[in-house]
C-alpha cells in the first residue's frame, strides 16, 4: 500500500492545477513520501505535519468507510508515522484529503513502469 501511495501521489498532484483548492488541500500529503522529512517536521511541529497527522487520525476514525485505510495506516506504523488530532483542518478539507488518498489506494493514479 505504501509503495502504491508513493508512486501514485506524484501522478495525482501533477494532474492538478497548481492554483486549485484541491491542489492546496492535497499538497501537504507529499510529507508521507519521505519519512525522514516527516520526522523533521514532526520535531518542529510544522503546520504541514499537523495537517498530515490530523488526516491520519481522521483516516483511523473513518477506516470502516474506506476499507483500504486500515492496511495503508498499518504500512505507515513501521516508519513511525502515526495520526494525532490537531485542530488545523476543516471537516471539508479532511474529507477531500481522505477521498484523494482513497483514489490513490484504489489505483486511480497508478502507472506501472
Amino acid at each position: 500500500m505504501y509503495r502504491v501511495f508513493c508512486e501514485s501521489y506524484p501522478n495525482m498532484i501533477n494532474s492538478l492545477d497548481k492554483n486549485s483548492t484541491r491542489f492546496m488541500v492535497l499538497e501537504p500529503l507529499w510529507l508521507l513520501l519521505t519519512p525522514e522529512q516527516y520526522h523533521i517536521e514532526k520535531e518542529l511541529c510544522t503546520e504541514r505535519f499537523k495537517k498530515v497527522s490530523t488526516l491520519l487520525h481522521y483516516m483511523e476514525t473513518h477506516k470502516d468507510n474506506f476499507p483500504k485505510f486500515k492496511a495503508f495506516l498499518w504500512t505507515l506504523e513501521p516508519r513511525g508515522i502515526f495520526g494525532k488530532y490537531y485542530d488545523v483542518s476543516t471537516e471539508e478539507e479532511l474529507s477531500e484529503q481522505a477521498k484523494g488518498v482513497n483514489m490513490i489506494l484504489n489505483l486511480m493514479y497508478w502507472m506501472s513502469p
